[in-house]
Formats: structure tokens, C-alpha cells, sequence
């Protein structure tokens, strides 16, 4: 009885002292706790005070925080995330250490817009800031809301309407299928207009009820696939691939449909038929293996001289590998004797069999190694 009682005094003097001393440590370090979304107006600045909850003892240095600018929303975004990193680069930038504000709650903040630009219902001519060329992005003609939300998804990934299929999801598919008036509709994204999963809240201004609607946005693709199971080592021919219809919800499982970029290239492991084949399961074709006989050539002026020798690594066209080659070395005077020497080059792959030595790069005992004389 008397230990049980002193473990539980043990237990509230810890308790105590970890209140008496630990609490101050964090009394005056700035508490940030994050929305997990707000609305705001378009082309307009975004602060800390506007995203997240601020709390700790020292009031000025809220205040001064609060107003500090973590993001910037452009005249034609609906939405953007904010999170930790686009905090602590602000507080950075104004001289305040990162560590000594505490993030609480969500992990970002969607911030969505609340006058996105207007989603034209027809053609629409996309203008890139970098080529600043025109794409035609083919939409589809908008009869229901349904298809006022495809044309959404469409326009904002840049993909042919008719190779974008979307499944919806949602307890009232009612308002799905009826007619499209943006005076009575208002749209508002509540997820990333991509593929993949999206939501979208529709309010009928009619009846004052908002629904919020769910959806799979897949994209129709081709892409070249194996004809029957391919090991490690293959060359990707016509031969062994085909083209594949299929549906994606991410263009990184797009896949390549021009074989033209395939072809030639080896696998660097086994794939079952039917799978996509992918640049980065190929390396270029091994033209050169490990301990093979090859042909080393140097440019001396107009002549090519050549010399054989082994290779200690595999490569494939333009790879540099290291080539050990055998050479006599000439007596330094006469009372020394003319040897066999081996060297060491590094050397660039140019086809089966063949590789070629630059000799400006070259040092003079390499040189030496081909031409049989040093380099002056």
C-alpha cells in the first residue's frame, strides 16, 4: 500500500515539475494553426492572418506576422495549396527562424478563388508564356451540368474532350443532368481540377441547396506494350511491342506512343506481356561488354591510327568506359631493356567493337600507348 502510494506522489511531483519547467519553454514561441481552407478574391495577396490561426504571449510579433505575405493568387487561378514550406520561406525572408514558430492543424490550406475567370463553353485558344503560341484545346458543347464539368476538367488539363472520360459519383444525380445556366448554378472546385479524383460544390441558386459532387477523370491514351514477355538485356524492336489502348488517371502513366523513341534501346529488366514499356526501364543497346577485344583509334593529323585492346566495362554508343591496352616501351638508355607495359584509357564508345580516344584530351602517356611515341 505504502509503495503503491509513493509511485503515485512520484507520478504528480514529475507531472509538477514538467509544468513548472518544460511549459515556459514554449509560453513564448508563436503557435500557428492551419485552415484546411478559405475563400478569397482573385489577383489578390494571401497572409498568414488570412490562412491560418495565430496564438502565443507575445502579441506584437503576432501581429507583425499575421500581415506577412505567404502567397499571391493570379487573376486566372481558382485555387492554390499553402503550406509549411511556403511559410517558412516567408518567415525566412523577413529574418525570422523558422523553428521558432510552432504549425499546428491542417497540413495546407486550399485557398479557392471566389471569382475565378469565367470557363468559356467553346473552343478556347490557350496562349503559353513561353512559346507564346496558340493550342486549339477541343471542348465539348455544354447542354447539362455534367458536361459544364467535363469542360472544366478539360480546359484546366489541356486534353481533347474526347479522350477525357469522367465517372461521377454523387447521392443526387439529378442535378447532373440538368440543363446548364450559369446564372442559376454557381461552380466552385473543392479539390485540383485534374485527373484523377475531383469534387466540385454546385449551388442552386434556385433552391438555395448546395450538392457537392465527386468524380474519376480518366484520360484515353495509346502507348507501345510488350507483344509477349521480355527479359532483362532485350532490344525493343517493332517485332516485340504494339500499341495499347488505354485509360489513365495521371499523364505520367501515359506512356509513349511514338516507338521511334523506344526502339533500339535495351530493357534493364523483365516485363510481362502486355505491359507498358516505359523510358526509363531501357538503357541505349550495349554495343560493348566487359572484357571484350576492341579497337582503340586516334586522330593523328589526316591518319587514324588503331590499336587493340580490352574492355573493362560494358558501354553503349557515347558512353565512357576504360580500355586497358598493352604497349612497348622503349629503353630509356642502353643499359635498360624495351618492355611490355600496360595503361589504363579512358575512352569513348562508338560502335560494336570500335572506340576512340580524343587526343586533345589525352595525356602524353595515352597518346603513347596508341602511336608508339610520346607527344611533344
Amino acid at each position: 500500500m505504502k509503495r503503491t502510494k509513493t509511485i503515485q506522489l512520484n507520478k504528480a511531483l514529475l507531472i509538477a515539475i514538467m509544468v513548472l519547467f518544460v511549459s515556459p519553454l514554449f509560453a513564448g514561441r508563436c503557435q500557428v494553426r492551419l485552415h484546411k481552407s478559405i475563400e478569397i478574391s482573385a489577383g489578390t495577396l494571401v497572409t498568414l492572418g488570412d490562412i491560418a490561426d495565430l496564438r502565443g504571449a507575445d502579441k506584437k510579433f503576432n501581429q507583425q506576422i499575421e500581415k506577412l505575405v505567404v502567397a499571391e493568387v493570379a487573376v486566372d487561378e481558382r485555387q492554390i495549396f499553402v503550406g509549411s514550406f511556403e511559410i517558412s520561406r516567408a518567415l525566412n525572408d523577413i529574418g525570422v527562424n523558422p523553428a521558432s514558430v510552432d504549425l499546428f492543424g491542417a497540413v495546407h490550406c486550399l485557398i479557392n478563388v471566389d471569382a475565378p475567370v469565367a470557363v468559356k463553353n467553346v473552343v478556347e485558344t490557350i496562349v503559353t508564356e513561353n512559346s507564346k503560341k496558340s493550342e486549339q484545346v477541343k471542348t465539348i458543347e455544354v447542354k447539362t451540368v455534367a458536361d459544364e464539368l467535363k469542360n472544366r476538367i478539360v480546359l484546366s488539363t489541356s486534353l481533347d474532350a474526347d479522350k477525357v472520360i469522367v465517372q461521377f459519383n454523387s447521392m443526387n444525380d439529378d442535378i447532373l443532368t440538368q440543363r446548364y445556366d450559369s446564372k442559376r448554378f454557381t461552380i466552385k472546385p473543392a479539390s485540383t481540377v485534374t485527373l484523377g479524383l475531383v469534387r466540385f460544390d454546385i449551388t442552386d441558386n434556385n433552391a438555395a441547396k448546395t450538392t457537392r459532387i465527386s468524380g474519376t477523370a480518366k484520360y484515353i491514351c495509346k502507348s507501345i506494350t510488350a507483344k509477349y514477355a521480355l527479359k532483362a538485356g532485350d532490344i525493343i524492336t517493332e517485332d516485340n511491342t504494339r500499341i495499347a489502348t488505354h485509360s489513365v488517371t495521371n499523364l505520367v502513366d501515359a506512356g509513349v506512343e511514338n516507338a521511334s523513341i523506344l526502339l533500339g534501346n535495351e530493357l534493364t529488366r523483365s516485363i510481362r506481356a502486355g505491359q507498358q514499356i516505359n523510358p526509363s526501364m531501357l538503357r541505349r543497346m550495349t554495343v560493348v561488354k566487359r572484357n571484350d577485344i576492341v579497337n582503340v583509334t586516334i586522330q593523328v593529323g589526316s591518319v587514324a591510327l588503331t590499336k587493340q585492346g580490352v574492355a573493362m566495362d560494358d558501354g553503349a554508343p557515347g558512353d565512357i568506359i576504360t580500355v586497358k591496352v598493352e604497349f612497348q616501351q622503349q629503353a630509356k638508355n642502353k643499359y635498360s631493356y624495351a618492355k611490355k607495359v600496360s595503361n589504363s584509357l579512358a575512352v569513348t564508345v562508338v560502335g560494336p567493337g570500335e572506340v576512340s580516344l580524343n587526343r586533345q584530351k589525352a595525356s602524353t602517356e595515352a597518346v603513347a600507348s596508341i602511336t608508339g611515341k610520346e607527344r611533344k
